[in-house]
C-alpha cells in the first residue's frame, strides 16, 4: 500500500508519513516495540513531533510551524528531539518499574533510567545546540533590516559621530 492510499484510509497526510519514516528508521527498536499496534505507534511519534515543534515554536524568535508544515530542511532537528522526548518518557515511565532486592547476601537491581540519563543527557544537549543555532540564524536573517537605502544613510552618521 502507498502513502496516497494510506492518507486515505488513515487521515494522516504525506508529510506524516514521510516524518514516521524517518523516525522509525532512526528510533531504537526497544523503544519501537513497547506498543502494541502501529497505528499507537504512530499516533505517540506524532505527539512527540508536535511537542518538539511546539518547543522549536517558543524558544526566541518565535515561529508558528505545525507539522504539517515544520520544513523538511529541519527535521534532523525534529527526529534528534522526538529521540529525546521519547528517552524522557520512557524513562518516566521504566522509574515506575526499576528494582532493587536484596536477601540472604543475593542482590537483584534493574536500573534502565540510569543508563538511559546519560544517553539523554547527550541527546538533549545536542538536540539543544542543533535548535539554538537554527534560532540565531532566524534572528540574524532579521536583522538585514539596517541594510536597506533608508537606514545605510542614518547608520553611516552614526557611525562616523561615533568614532570621530
Amino acid at each position: 500500500m502507498n502513502n496516497e492510499d494510506q492518507t486515505q484510509k488513515t487521515g494522516l497526510t504525506k508529510r506524516e508519513y514521510e516524518i514516521l519514516d524517518k523516525v522509525k528508521t532512526v528510533l531504537p527498536k526497544p523503544f519501537l516495540n513497547e506498543e502494541d499496534t502501529t497505528e499507537i505507534l504512530d499516533k505517540k511519534i506524532l505527539a512527540y513531533a508536535q511537542m518538539v515543534i511546539d518547543d522549536i515554536n517558543w524558544e526566541h524568535p518565535q515561529t508558528g510551524y505545525r507539522l504539517t508544515t515544520f520544513p523538511s530542511s529541519l527535521d534532523t532537528i525534529l527526529i534528534l528531539g522526538i529521540n529525546v522526548f521519547t528517552a524522557l518518557m520512557m524513562q518516566m515511565k521504566w522509574t515506575m518499574n526499576d528494582l532493587s532486592y536484596t536477601d540472604n547476601g543475593l542482590s537483584l537491581s534493574l536500573d534502565r533510567v540510569s543508563k538511559l540519563d546519560k544517553s539523554f543527557e547527550r541527546f538533549h544537549e545536542l538536540y539543544k545546540k542543533q535548535t539554538t543555532n537554527f534560532k540565531n540564524g532566524l534572528l540574524f536573517n532579521s536583522v538585514t533590516i539596517l541594510g536597506t537605502p533608508r537606514y545605510q544613510n542614518m547608520l553611516g552618521q552614526f557611525i562616523r559621530a561615533s568614532f570621530s
